[in-house]
């Protein structure tokens, strides 16, 4: 009883989260601007929370494993994106969270996790022996780590859109998984735009987390069965 009033809690706190960081942008105060990043990354920690009171709600016990992982790995990233300022570790990590999600939607498919184990693991071991050995032109390493996070977006984004085909997950869960995953595509079109175009800088800023914490937020929910 106790665990069903805190998720419902964490659910809730997602709504005044999402409000007070979207405020804090938009008035761009440089002390409440500042106090955004808090929130933020505040409403990322509650997103794995959420995950770990899965229990016996969940779908089956590796996916929930998948999805703990991936959101662990997701708040891992984010710290290293906002408070460390160390995009090349961000976007690692970010390789490691669309590989898990690419395994957690492509099992008992056409498509077997097999595959994409393989595919992942090969993408993964290149793309940390390209950020942690010391090369003279770092700028190119980061630009393969990025081109590499890039396929994984897309794979990712594909099987998630997928399991909406078949009935291994629930209606319910499938709209979840396909509109989270598409949400995270969004955000990350945003960082793309935000670090190539200045004179969208604003907007594109903004967009980023517009979409980015409700597909959190619906990815941290597809691992109920039922949420109660």
């Amino acid at each position: 009883m106790i665990y069903t009033k805190i998720k419902k809690m964490i659910v809730f706190s997602f709504i005044l989260i999402y409000i007070l960081f979207l405020y804090c942008d938009i008035t761009k105060y440089y002390k409440i601007s500042s106090l955004s990043t808090y929130i933020k990354f505040t409403g990322i920690i509650l997103c794995f929370l959420l995950s770990l009171f899965i229990g016996n709600d969940g779908h089956d016990s590796i996916d929930t494993k998948l999805l703990v992982s991936a959101l662990f790995f997701t708040l891992t990233a984010d710290y290293f994106l906002l408070f460390e300022k160390n995009l090349k570790t961000g976007v690692v990590f970010f390789c490691i969270v669309q590989s898990l999600y690419i395994i957690r939607h492509s099992r008992k498919t056409l498509l077997t996790s097999s595959y994409f184990i393989i595919v992942s693991v090969i993408i993964i071991t290149i793309t940390f022996l390209t950020s942690f050995i010391h090369i003279y032109n770092i700028d190119q390493v980061f630009k393969a780590i990025l081109f590499l996070y890039g396929i994984l977006l897309f794979i990712s984004t594909f099987s998630a859109i997928r399991t909406t085909w078949f009935t291994r997950y629930p209606r319910s869960t499938s709209n979840k998984v396909a509109l989270g995953l598409v949400l995270f595509m969004l955000c990350d079109i945003n960082v793309a735009l935000f670090n190539t175009f200045n004179s969208f800088s604003d907007i594109t800023g903004f967009l980023i987390w517009l979409f980015y914490f409700p597909s959190q937020v619906l990815l941290a929910l597809s691992g109920y069965k039922q949420f109660k």
